[in-house]
């Protein structure tokens, strides 16, 4: 699924997700689910994040956020999940 995603109108530079398979429940996969999962830049002020919190935690949700000039405390935008096939959803949201 992570493997073959494509983000128009951004470039993708880290991409852990590829280690989460969504076929198999997030409990059996917790040493994957961690802070940093994706970015991918967005003309040149902007960043995509995908990170979980808590890392590692059975109760943990997926976080997708738009950074702006690297302010990473004050988000554009932000979103949140419990279900990985939301996630390419979000990242085009928030692009």
């Amino acid at each position: 699924m992570f493997e073959e995603m494509n983000v128009p109108n951004a470039r993708i530079t880290f991409n852990d997700l590829v280690h989460i398979n969504p076929k198999v429940p997030l409990v059996e996969q917790l040493d994957n689910l961690k802070e940093d999962l994706f970015q991918a830049e967005v003309d040149k002020d902007f960043i995509v994040d995908v990170g979980y919190y808590p890392e590692f935690s059975p109760t943990g949700e997926f976080k997708v956020r738009l950074i702006k000039n690297y302010d990473w405390e004050n988000p554009v935008w932000g979103e949140s999940c419990k279900d990985i096939a939301w996630i390419p959803l979000l990242i085009q949201a928030a692009i």
